[in-house]
């Protein structure tokens, strides 16, 4: 800890919220814009809020994970938009296979996959290679599920899980926020979606199933994809 720097720090955030502020504490290397330290001085900052206010918090994470923490990170809302795709892509996964196990009781998760995940991460924090395995295990379940194969998957299905899970990349809500930062932006209201929704279960109770088919494919074109489930027929952003 080097002094005062840190020590005021420390200082700062336990007054002001009255719990110790980490355990452990590292540096990281500086925050680039276009290769130029980002800082207020030079006016070439966005804050937290700003960021927000356009990305999950699970994309910035998912972001800010994607270099080794020493090095230089360049901002980039280019790359925040990629990082918003992958967690994605993670939540994807993530539900489709927890319709496909409908297990009864949670697995152990695998223990192998846990190993390799805690190498990775005792290597120095690697977090990149942390999220390639993620992203590895990601395209082999869904492939699995493709396959309707079953042997294991609930052990690595729990894996999965487990290792976003530290690196708090399963935030509750995330879908539901995507959907309401969409529908800021878009020319659909959730009522005309649910509007249209009801008259394409209309259209498929009365067999017109062209005329189902129309309603689903206009607003595929308008960014919303639907699943019929049990529970009924449900709603996302593509």
């Amino acid at each position: 800890m080097i002094f005062p720097h840190h020590e005021n720090e420390i200082a700062q955030s336990e007054g002001a919220f009255g719990q110790a502020l980490a355990r452990y504490w590292i540096h990281a290397g500086f925050l680039n814009i276009n290769q130029e330290k980002m800082s207020k001085s030079l006016g070439n900052f966005f804050t937290i809020r700003d960021i927000l206010g356009e990305f999950d918090a699970v994309a910035l994470r998912h972001f800010f994970l994607g270099s080794p923490y020493r090095n230089p990170l360049d901002f980039s809302k280019d790359g925040l938009v990629e990082a918003s795709k992958a967690a994605d892509r993670i939540f994807d996964t993530i539900e489709r296979l927890g319709k496909s196990i409908k297990a009864s009781a949670p697995a152990t998760a695998d223990g192998a996959l846990m190993e390799s995940f805690r190498q990775e991460m005792d290597d120095d924090f690697n977090t990149p290679r942390a999220l390639a395995l993620i992203f590895d295990e990601v395209r082999a379940l869904n492939k699995l599920v493709d396959e309707k194969q079953t042997k294991g998957i609930a052990a690595r299905y729990a894996a999965l899980r487990s290792m976003c899970d530290v690196l708090g990349l399963l935030q509750e809500g995330y879908l539901e926020r995507k959907k309401q930062r969409w529908l800021k932006n878009s020319v659909l209201s959730e009522g005309e979606i649910l509007a249209a929704i009801g008259q394409r279960n209309q259209a498929r109770k009365a067999k017109n199933f062209p005329e189902a088919d129309r309603i689903r494919d206009q607003l595929n074109r308008q960014g919303v994809a639907i699943e019929d489930t049990p529970e009924g027929t449900i709603w996302k952003v593509r």
